[in-house]
């Protein structure tokens, strides 16, 4: 049985710690949104000539930085760079895993 659709891959980026929240059990879609929209960031990759060849979503799983994508968004990239929602952008230092089920 799969039980992840999906492939992943966890970007370790330099970043500002980011605080860790536990969300209560109840949550408005509001509420949730607000809470958890800081951790949403925006991925864009380069080919080894810095062209830009894609844009993603992830989010931070960790305050060290750890960042969660799609692996359609990565892959056949030579380089990415991360933009938090406070504009600030830093460069993934590099791919800590990726997850293959469903491939």
């Amino acid at each position: 049985m799969k039980t992840q659709l999906y492939r992943t891959v966890l970007l370790a980026a330099i970043l500002a710690a980011f605080p860790i929240v536990a969300f209560p059990a109840e949550l408005s879609p509001e509420q949730l949104f607000k809470k958890a929209s800081p951790a949403v960031v925006l991925v864009g990759v380069s080919d080894n000539e810095a062209k830009g060849i894609g844009l993603g979503s992830g989010f931070l799983v960790s305050p060290d930085g750890l960042i969660v994508t799609n692996y359609h968004v990565i892959e056949g990239a030579y380089s990415a760079d991360v933009r938090l929602p406070n504009g600030n952008v830093y460069r993934a230092q590099g791919v800590v895993a990726v997850n293959r089920c469903g491939a």
